[in-house]
């Protein structure tokens, strides 16, 4: 009996743009310094990225409040300092934080 060696990391199927998304770092005042758009790049067939949106996404504020754009412009949501926010099917193709001297966690999937 042959045995089923499954591929790792799995291939997409087709039609859906799998998201996953990871970002840590120390945010500024503005939200151009640390703003990033999802993308999707299919790790068996590596080409070109394209769009992707979340279905979820989780923010982390560890020394200081943060506060998160989906447009790089509006604040769209406010992480107080110590604590993190789940935004639960919200999709989103891209996100910005801010917040002077906070250290954050992004993860969006």
């Amino acid at each position: 009996m042959a045995v089923l060696v499954p591929i790792f990391p799995a291939p997409n199927p087709p039609n859906i743009k799998s998201l996953r998304f990871y970002q840590t770092g120390v945010a500024t005042a503005n939200f151009t310094d640390n703003k990033w758009a999802f993308v999707r790049i299919d790790p068996v067939d590596v080409g070109v990225p394209e769009q992707a949106w979340s279905y979820s996404i989780q923010v982390r504020a560890v020394t200081a409040n943060v506060e998160i754009s989906f447009d790089g412009t509006n604040v769209h949501g406010l992480i107080l300092a110590g604590t993190q926010s789940t935004y639960e099917k919200r999709h989103e193709g891209g996100i910005s934080v801010r917040g002077v001297g906070a250290t954050f966690y992004v993860e969006a999937w």
